[in-house]
């Protein structure tokens, strides 16, 4: 089933896909700076700026109108190549492979072996120490896809979506099962409510799980070509919504199959257009470059760079109705181009430019959009308000030990941080560390959390013999280093 072929099609059109599916490669410039992007997720969105620094806005926790997401151990989650987002949680790689994941954790899907929610980022490990490159954030699991071409996955399983032959959940990667044996040479992956996809090598779309129309084991998608079933081939990338599917081939063709009762797939309404098992090419559209699916809606970008949309109408009147009906069929919601990238949520999208502008529509109730009211709301793409982002000024902000001690075999320091911007404004919702380097050891590294009184707090164990000689440790924010101190003497140093 998997056969590897040598020379395949360089995948085209990648996505900025929406909250269960993920861009196959990481967008770089030809500076090989990493690109801005902008992923929808179910009422909350993700982007990440250009120096890979990530933000949300919106109902995923550690959201709001403008927020930095963190790591649970300390510091900004940065240098992050790719990132999904499912219906209560989200997953990122970064530029070494790694993975990390915060949000909602009731099934596992966090991948941490437990079912505590986190707000900040924590890392996903890996048995086999595989290097990944791409995560798909389904309803409650997870999957990510190696640089071998293996698929790992966890979280939910009630419908089989791990693709272990069990309902069993998982709190930590499992490798997914193609009958006997592993699942390889794929190169994307997606993730519904339930289900699962890949798509491998030779273009073909596979998928595990359930939409409530099909159990059972890994199948192939097939085309249905006026009643008669053909495999899907010759597929460049794959999106996944809550409960439908899109597949675009390398000749700019795009083809859905899942759910349609809010027009999702595009192919009209009536008759046995609810439900398609079998992906349906979708007609009356130009090439295309991408498309993205969401909770009841798809887009899409033309050659042109505008965007297409159908499915559930949004934004809501005060009563909350549509302001128009359900979309059957594509229409084309922008007509002057220059989109490069596309992705669409529950009730909101977002695009990117090719001058780097991120551009949104929809929902603003849970801020979702990146503005700081939420009342806005709009049914064409208007450019994002810019991200409120405050620099910590060495000069203004200052660092104590508040108290020294030794305790057991370490020297364990109290510190106290108060972060100012240059104007002397206090700054919070930021992610600073202790980092204490020390010749032939790990260095020790701790985060500062949030205290009553507009501060930051935390403790650093310095360990013996190293502690009767006074160490610099360093006090780091958004990258930088901010402040010195020597362990125990609290004199600043910069």
């Amino acid at each position: 089933m998997w056969k590897r072929k040598v020379g395949l099609v360089a995948i085209a059109g990648l996505i900025a896909f929406s909250h269960s599916a993920y861009a196959s490669e990481s967008e770089e410039s030809k500076e090989g700076e990493v690109k801005r992007k902008a992923v929808a997720g179910y009422q909350y969105s993700i982007q990440v700026e250009a120096d890979g620094t990530v933000w949300s806005f919106g109902r995923l926790p550690g959201g709001g109108s403008s927020s930095q997401v963190g790591r649970v151990k300390g510091g900004a989650l940065e240098r992050i190549a790719q990132v999904s987002g499912g219906y209560a949680h989200a997953a990122a790689v970064d530029a070494d492979g790694r993975v990390w994941a915060w949000g909602d954790n009731e099934t596992g899907q966090l991948g941490q072996r437990d079912n505590e929610k986190y707000g900040a980022a924590v890392q996903v490990d890996f048995e086999a120490g595989d290097r990944i490159k791409a995560v798909a954030a389904g309803y409650d699991h997870t999957l990510a896809l190696s640089e071998n071409g293996k698929v790992w996955a966890w979280g939910s399983n009630r419908y089989s979506q791990l693709g272990d032959g069990t309902e069993t959940d998982r709190s930590k990667p499992i490798r997914v099962m193609a009958g006997l044996k592993p699942l390889d040479d794929v190169v994307a992956i997606a993730a519904g409510f339930g289900l699962s996809y890949a798509l491998n090598e030779d273009g073909e779309v596979w998928t595990w799980g359930s939409q409530g129309k099909r159990e059972g084991d890994m199948q192939q998608v097939m085309l249905d070509q006026g009643g008669k079933l053909v495999p899907l081939g010759e597929i460049v990338s794959i999106a996944a919504g809550y409960d439908h599917a899109l597949a675009l081939d390398r000749y700019g063709k795009l083809y859905a199959w899942g759910s349609n009762r809010s027009g999702q797939l595009g192919i009209g309404a009536g008759g046995d257009s609810t439900y398609s098992l079998h992906a349906v090419e979708l007609t009356g559209l130009p090439t295309l470059t991408a498309a993205a699916a969401g909770d009841r809606t798809s887009v899409a970008l033309d050659k042109e760079g505008d965007i297409w949309v159908w499915g559930a109408s949004y934004p809501y009147d005060a009563g909350g109705k549509p302001t128009e009906p359900d979309r059957f069929a594509p229409i084309r919601l922008t007509d002057d181009g220059d989109f490069s990238t596309v992705s669409v949520g529950r009730d909101h999208g977002m695009a990117i430019d090719d001058k780097e502008q991120v551009w949104v529509w929809g929902e603003n109730d849970y801020y979702q959009l990146g503005h700081a009211y939420n009342s806005f709301s709009t049914g064409k793409p208007v450019v994002q308000k810019t991200i409120e982002r405050t620099r910590a000024s060495a000069y203004r902000s200052a660092v104590k030990v508040e108290e020294a001690a030794v305790v057991g075999k370490e020297r364990v320091l109290k510190l106290s941080l108060r972060l100012k911007d240059a104007d002397g404004k206090t700054l919070l919702g930021k992610w600073p560390t202790a980092e204490l380097k020390i010749p032939w050891i790990d260095p020790i590294v701790v985060p500062f959390k949030p205290a009553e009184d507009a501060s930051y707090k935390t403790e650093i164990g310095i360990p013996y013999p190293y502690y009767l000689i006074d160490q610099k440790i360093q006090i780091r924010v958004d990258g930088e280093t901010i402040a010195e101190i020597t362990g125990g003497s609290g004199e600043s140093l910069k």
